[in-house]
């Protein structure tokens, strides 16, 4: 954000809260448009075990 184009900061801030709001109220709408569960803790889980030798 801050970047020298204000219009697609706050284009980008709106989708981001929109965005946000269908995954929490409706997550099956969510998942359905974007293919996207959102969650991403596997593949952290993966790395963070792997550097620490496990």
């Amino acid at each position: 954000m801050y970047n020298e184009r204000p219009w697609d900061d706050l284009q980008r801030l709106v989708h981001a809260t929109l965005t946000n709001q269908i995954a929490r109220f409706l997550p099956r709408l969510y998942v359905k448009l974007t293919a996207q569960t959102s969650r991403g803790g596997g593949c952290r889980l993966i790395l963070v075990e792997s550097l620490a030798g496990g």
